[in-house]
């Protein structure tokens, strides 16, 4: 149950971002504090790790969005999710959702470079993601992707 708890969230999070190429800090900082409300109530985070094991994974998310936030390659939503994210599970499920993330943008920018009508697949309402550029593609999509295939895989 708690699994489809953090993916409606990040669908949540991810059809913001196509649509506003933002995400709200009540989505971000609301999920991170009610992550953090959780794991202190009830001594362990969503995905059933014990608080410990979701320091490690904020830690993480740390390691490998601030890097990006950095170089201008990822906005601050993208690093609050990611930290609520762990907050919220653990390191193997923040790890495996950024790899998973990450194959899912390259095949979607393979996909639009061989077949560029694709986007015109895609709800007029995600306009964000429609007229994305390899450079300025919104990141949650890809992350709510890459959380689900994690979800399937461990």
């Amino acid at each position: 149950m708690s699994y489809f708890v953090l993916l409606g969230w990040l669908g949540a999070c991810a059809l913001q971002d196509a649509q506003q190429r933002k995400i709200s800090n009540l989505l971000t900082l609301g999920g991170l504090g009610a992550a953090l409300l959780f794991l202190l109530a009830s001594g362990s985070s969503l995905t059933g790790a014990p608080p410990p094991a979701a320091a490690i994974a904020m830690g993480v998310a740390c390691l490998l969005s601030l890097p990006g936030y950095l170089t201008r390659q990822m906005g601050a939503a993208d690093v609050k999710m990611l930290l609520a994210l762990g907050a919220a599970s653990d390191a193997s499920h923040v790890l495996f959702s950024v790899i998973g993330a990450a194959l899912v943008q390259v095949s979607w920018l393979v996909l639009v470079r061989v077949k560029p009508s694709i986007r015109l697949a895609l709800p007029e309402k995600w306009v964000a993601l429609r007229a994305a550029t390899t450079h300025k593609a919104p990141y949650a999509p890809f992350l709510f992707a890459g959380f689900a295939l994690t979800g399937i895989w461990l």
